[in-house]
C-alpha cells in the first residue's frame, strides 16, 4: 500500500518566493529563494538561516528528537525569512541518507499500433505501470535492508531517464511513432512514517509543502542543468552517512548510502582525547583549517587515520553494490561538510581503492559549491560552505514544479 499526503502531490503552484529546508545531522539549513521573472529559469538566494542540531537529534536522515528538530527549524526558518524580509511559507523539503531509496526501472514493450503517434495518455499509463513495478522492487530492497517487510513507502520522485524507440534514443517521445519502445524511469521512495513526520512538522511551523524530494535527485538535476558533465558520480559526505548517486545521460540512475560520515570522525577524536562531543567537533574543524599546533595536527591525523581507512573500504564496497553498472563515470563531485576535510580528498585520490572498480578512466574529484549552480545567484554572499549545496540544489525541484504549471 502506498500512502500519499493529500496536499503533497496536488496541483503545482508557483509562488514568487519559496523556502528550501534541509534537515541534516549537524544543522538545519534554510534558504529563501526569489524568482522575479517567472518565464526565466533563474533564481536568487535572498536569505539564509542555519541552526545547529543537538547530538542524535537525527540519525541516518531520520528525525529522532522531534521537539529538538522543531525548535531548531523554527529558528533557522525565522532567521532566513528575516534576512530576506520575506513572509513566504511555501517550502521544498529534502530527503537524504537512509530515508530515501532511488532506483531505475527499465521496461521494453511492443506497441499494437506502431503507426499511431505516442500520446501523453499512452506515456502516462506506461509510466504508472513502471512506478508500480519500481515500488515492488524498492519494497523488497528496503525490507532486506531494514528487516521490516511491512514498512510502507511513498513515491517522492519520478523522472524519465531515457527513452528508446525502435533502438534509437529519443528526447521527447510525445508525437513520435514506432513499434518497440524502451523507457528507463528513475524513482525515489521514502518510508511513509518519515513523510508523515515531515508533514506534521511543517504544519506545526505553519509551512505549506510544495514538494518533498530526494536531495540526490535535486543535486543531479541542478548540476546537469548547470552545464556539468551528463555522466558523473555524486558523493555527499554528511554527518552520519555518505550518499552516492550515479548519473548517466543527465539522469540519476541509482543511489546508495553508506552509514559512515563526519560524526564518526568526531567521535574518534572525542574518545581518543577524552573531549565532550562539541569540543571534539571544534578540534576537528581546527584540524581541517590547519590551525592546531604541529604536535596536535599529528595526533589528530593519527586518530582519524583508522576511521578513514574503514570509511574508504566502505566506499569501495558501496560501488560493488551498484548492480547493472558496467562502467562508472570518471568525474566524481563531492559535497557535504565531510568533503571539506583535506584527508578525505587525499584518501579518495589514492589509487588502491579504485583498482577493482570499473571506471571509464582514472577518477577525477571536484568539490562543488553553490557558485557551480549556474541558475542561482546568491545575493547574501553567505552560502560559502560545501554543506550549503544541498539546500540550494533543492530549488531545482521548484523549477520542475513551475515547468508543469
Amino acid at each position: 500500500m502506498m500512502f500519499k499526503l493529500p496536499s503533497l502531490f496536488g496541483k503545482p503552484s508557483k509562488p514568487r518566493q519559496f523556502l528550501t529546508w534541509d534537515i541534516g545531522t549537524d544543522y538545519v539549513k534554510c534558504l529563501v529563494f526569489d524568482t522575479a521573472l517567472p518565464s526565466v529559469r533563474k533564481l536568487s538566494i535572498q536569505g539564509i538561516g542555519k541552526q545547529p542540531l543537538g547530538y542524535l537529534y537525527t540519525r541516518g536522515g531520520a528525525i529522532v528528537d522531534y521537539e529538538g528538530v522543531k525548535e531548531a527549524s523554527e529558528v533557522a526558518i525565522a532567521e532566513a525569512l528575516s534576512s530576506a524580509d520575506s513572509k513566504t511559507r511555501d517550502v521544498v523539503i529534502g530527503l537524504s541518507g537512509e530515508m530515501t531509496k532511488g532506483l531505475v526501472t527499465t521496461v521494453r514493450l511492443t506497441r499494437t499500433n506502431p503507426n499511431d503517434p505516442i500520446s501523453e495518455g499512452e506515456l502516462s499509463k506506461v509510466v504508472a505501470k513502471i512506478q508500480d513495478t519500481a515500488f515492488l522492487e524498492a519494497s523488497k530492497e528496503v525490507a532486506m535492508m531494514t528487516g521490516n517487510p511491512d514498512l510502507e513507502l511513498d513515491l517522492t520522485n519520478s523522472s524519465i531517464s531515457s527513452v528508446k524507440i525502435d533502438g534509437t534514443f529519443i528526447g521527447n517521445p510525445i508525437g513520435m511513432t514506432g513499434e518497440r519502445i524502451e523507457i528507463a524511469l528513475f524513482t525515489a521512495f521514502s518510508p511513509s512514517f518519515h513523510i508523515e513526520i515531515l508533514d506534521k512538522l511543517a504544519k506545526k511551523l505553519k509551512l505549506k509543502i510544495l514538494a518533498v524530494s530526494s536531495e540526490m535527485y535535486a543535486l543531479s538535476k541542478s548540476l546537469t542543468n548547470s552545464s556539468k558533465d551528463p555522466n558523473m558520480i555524486l558523493m555527499d559526505i554528511g554527518g552520519e552517512t555518505t550518499d552516492v548517486g550515479i548519473v548517466f545521460g543527465g539522469g540519476l540512475i541509482a543511489t546508495r548510502t553508506l552509514s559512515l560520515g563526519g560524526r564518526h570522525l568526531t567521535r574518534a577524536i572525542s574518545e581518543t582525547f577524552g573531549l565532550p562531543f562539541t569540543d571534539a567537533e571544534e578540534k576537528k574543524l581546527r584540524y581541517s583549517l590547519g590551525t592546531l599546533s604541529p604536535e596536535e595536527m599529528e595526533n589528530v591525523e593519527a586518530c582519524l587515520r583508522n576511521v578513514l581507512e574503514i570509511w574508504i573500504s566502505g566506499v569501495e564496497l558501496l560501488f560493488s553494490d551498484f548492480d547493472g553498472v558496467k562502467t562508472f563515470p570518471s568525474k566524481i563531485y563531492l559535497i557535504g561538510g565531510g568533503s571539506s576535510l583535506g584527508d578525505v580528498l587525499t584518501l579518495l585520490e589514492k589509487e588502491p581503492w579504485t583498482r577493482n572498480i570499473p571506471f571509464k578512466e582514472p577518477p577525477v574529484f571536484e568539490r562543488v559549491s553553490v557558485s557551480d549552480l549556474s541558475y542561482i545567484s546568491d545575493l547574501t554572499g553567505k552560502t560559502v560552505g560545501h554543506d550549503d549545496v544541498m539546500p540550494a540544489a533543492l530549488s531545482e525541484v521548484y523549477l520542475e514544479l513551475k515547468d508543469k504549471v
